[in-house]
């Protein structure tokens, strides 16, 4: 009988249970030894990789568990609690705003540097105009010097 595989969040609605708990499940599957080919597969499915999980093994995870005494599943959890300890708001806030500041002073030191090129960018292209100006009017006096260069029509309108 082919085993069936479901995805991390139906099976965290099939138990009744967080994503977490069952990504935890899996987890102690694989380092109590459980091949990972029995427990899990990746498959495409709506153009996306998504992992699966069987649907057996879960049922049976959730089984042992449910039997195992409530005082050691209390025990562990009481342990984790006092491993982690969440930092107060107050201190919480303050590094955001510090990474925040950082952020801005950075943006700000980008936008600095970016305006001084866009500043270089316009005196150059201001120079550019003068040479090009400079250019025209060389060529207009050229032209005046040199009246053979005209063509006849052109001379006969002057005249």
């Amino acid at each position: 009988m082919e085993q069936e595989f479901i995805t991390i969040g139906e099976a965290a609605r099939l138990l009744k249970q967080a994503d977490s708990v069952v990504m935890r499940l899996i987890k102690e599957a694989l380092q109590a030894g459980v091949e990972k080919e029995k427990i899990m597969k990746a498959e495409m499915r709506q153009g996306r990789m998504m992992y699966l999980v069987s649907k057996t093994f879960l049922i049976k995870e959730a089984s042992k568990e449910k039997e195992a005494p409530q005082e050691e599943q209390a025990a562990p959890s009481l342990e984790k609690e006092k491993e982690f300890i969440p930092p107060s708001e107050g201190s919480m806030e303050e590094r955001m705003i510090e990474t925040l500041q950082k952020i801005i002073d950075t943006k700000d030191q980008q936008i600095e540097d970016l305006s001084g090129k866009i500043d270089q960018l316009i005196e150059r292209d201001h120079e550019t105009n003068i040479l090009l100006k400079g250019m025209q009017d060389r060529l207009f006096l050229l032209e005046r010097e040199n009246p053979q260069d005209i063509p006849e029509a052109g001379r006969k309108k002057k005249s």
